[in-house]
């Protein structure tokens, strides 16, 4: 799976409108199918899972090191994008590791 960093740092309310933009610039691209918003601590480990359930790509919007704030953007494009996405509840269902902690979405391109 490709990963490709477009990451954005800083405080969780003076960056979350350009993270929106760059899932919503994503969501509006003709080849993709589906997506899926989540947070992590170890892309690369991440990422296999979603290669393996049938995602494509992984982009990596958000670098921090507060938990408060990765968690916080997740369920702030999970509310934006709700109809959009694969997600089934409104974020956290995962366990924390270490950080950096990063937002990130997975999407499925049409063939």
């Amino acid at each position: 799976m490709e990963i490709k960093d477009r990451l954005t740092t800083g405080h969780f309310d003076e960056v979350k409108r350009n993270v929106y933009l760059k899932v919503n610039n994503t969501k509006n691209r003709p080849n993709i199918k589906k997506l899926k918003i989540g947070i992590t601590c170890e892309p690369k480990k991440r990422a296999q899972k979603y290669e393996s359930l049938g995602y494509n790509e992984m982009h990596l919007l958000y670098r921090t090191t507060s938990r408060d704030h990765v968690r916080n953007m997740e369920k702030y494009l999970i509310e934006r994008f709700s109809i959009f996405c694969d997600n089934s509840i409104s974020g956290g269902g995962g366990d924390f590791g270490l950080p950096p902690y990063y937002t990130y979405i997975v999407v499925t391109k049409k063939l």
